[in-house]
């Protein structure tokens, strides 16, 4: 097993280091993966293919988190009992309907209202994506949460609760016991390459999945976008750190980093890079070439890149200077 993490700044090769590996995986007949976000699949498998040298694809892929989620379970128990967003409206409709005013609180006047089905919908899955009920009981108990609040975490607990009695799972439940199945079952996916690229952070139901693929997978590589240099050293602090096995997010990730970062806006994705580093064993950092592939012979452009974030103004003569525009021009 090959776990890696390649974290560096934009334009510096990341997707098209793991295009290349998935058209040389093609080539060779090579299981391989490709796992991006859901919005980017699509330009993801036009760019595999543009390159030219592929007709086509039968085994390399693009797809999403979710997809590879589908695809696990299929190597586990059937999946016939998961409800769609449909099925999730159907679901709410009826407790909306049910529930006392005193209950749904600050909901009560707009659950006949067009439209509330629908956005309460999402609410839930989204809640579904970060933890569940759990997260709806936690932010119900948050000092100053108020009533919608709890509202809210009494209709996630008669939405689980039809769920039950209808012997039905939502799809945010369901990844998490997909985790389980893979530290059981490994060996289905021991020759498979995989790669993540796209993302900067993921849901705890998808951090659950990641320890076991790696683990699993004949190589792991996961892409990560920020300021390479400063990535490396934070991660070497935090691999150093004698508390690190302890609490590393805490310790390493207080209140006063954002203040000492070079780049406070790349904050949550080293975050991520931690967490990776803490719970993926034998996690090798990479990063690409410091100066950006995308300028190319653009100096200017790799210049104003590098400092557009520091405090203080670079170097003058590290870059030629620019022709004046009140000058004339020079007569041939």
């Amino acid at each position: 097993m090959t776990a890696r993490l390649l974290i560096g700044p934009a334009g510096s090769g990341k997707t098209r280091r793991c295009l290349q590996a998935l058209r040389d995986c093609e080539r060779a007949g090579e299981a391989a993966l490709l796992v991006v976000p859901d919005q980017f699949t699509y330009a993801a498998d036009r760019l595999l293919l543009e390159e030219g040298s592929l007709a086509g694809t039968r085994h390399a892929r693009v797809i999403s988190f979710r997809r590879l989620a589908r695809m696990i379970a299929a190597g586990a128990e059937p999946v016939t009992d998961l409800i769609s967003d449909e099925g999730r409206r159907l679901i709410l409709y009826p407790i909306l309907q049910s529930l006392p005013a005193t209950a749904l609180g600050p909901f009560a006047p707009v659950r006949l209202m067009p439209g509330f089905v629908a956005a309460l919908a999402d609410a839930v899955a989204e809640v579904k994506g970060i933890g569940g009920d759990e997260a709806a009981e936690r932010l119900a108990l948050a000092a100053g949460a108020g009533a919608k609040a709890a509202a809210f975490a009494r209709i996630v607990r008669e939405y689980d609760a039809a769920l039950a009695g209808a012997g039905l799972r939502d799809p945010g439940d369901w990844m998490r016991e997909l985790a389980a199945d893979l530290e059981r079952r490994p060996a289905r996916w021991s020759g498979l390459r995989l790669w993540m690229d796209g993302f900067t952070s993921f849901t705890p139901e998808e951090r659950a999945l990641l320890p076991p693929l790696a683990a699993a997978a004949r190589e792991f590589t996961i892409t990560l976008c920020a300021d390479g240099s400063e990535a490396r050293a934070l991660l070497a602090q935090a691999r150093d750190a004698a508390d690190f096995s302890a609490d590393p997010l805490s310790s390493l990730l207080g209140p006063r980093l954002r203040s000492r970062l070079r780049r406070p806006q790349f904050l949550p994705v080293l975050r991520t890079a931690l967490w990776l580093q803490q719970r993926i064993a034998g996690l090798a950092v990479e990063a690409p070439p410091e100066a950006p592939l995308r300028f190319g012979p653009a100096s200017e452009l790799a210049l104003l890149e590098a400092g557009l974030f520091a405090t203080a103004p670079p170097d003058p003569g590290s870059a030629p200077a620019a022709a004046d525009p009140r000058r004339p021009a020079p007569r041939p």
